[in-house]
C-alpha cells in the first residue's frame, strides 16, 4: 500500500512539474502501476522517476521565481527618453 500512496503523490506533483516532462512522467508511472499490479518488482524504477520528478520540480520553481528587476543607467540614450 505503500508503495501506491508514493504513486499518488507523484502524480499529484506532475502539475508542478517542467510541462516537456509531464506527459513522459504520466506514461512512466501507468507503467510502474501496471507492473505493481502484475506483482513485478518496481523498486529502482520508483527512485529513479522520483528523482527526476524531483529534479523537474526544481527546474520548473526555479524558472517562476521572480528576476530581479533590471535597471538601467539614465544616461543611455534610450533610458534617457523616458
Amino acid at each position: 500500500m505503500i508503495v501506491q500512496d508514493e504513486l499518488k503523490q507523484l502524480e499529484d506533483s506532475l502539475n508542478n512539474c517542467m510541462g516537456q516532462s509531464r506527459f513522459g512522467f504520466a506514461r512512466q508511472i501507468a507503467t510502474l502501476k501496471s507492473r505493481l499490479k502484475d506483482k513485478k518488482s518496481i523498486d529502482k524504477s520508483l527512485e529513479k522517476l522520483q528523482g527526476l520528478i524531483v529534479d523537474s520540480l526544481q527546474l520548473a520553481s526555479d524558472r517562476t521565481f521572480p528576476a530581479e528587476k533590471i535597471t538601467f543607467d539614465d544616461s543611455l540614450p534610450v533610458s534617457g527618453k523616458r
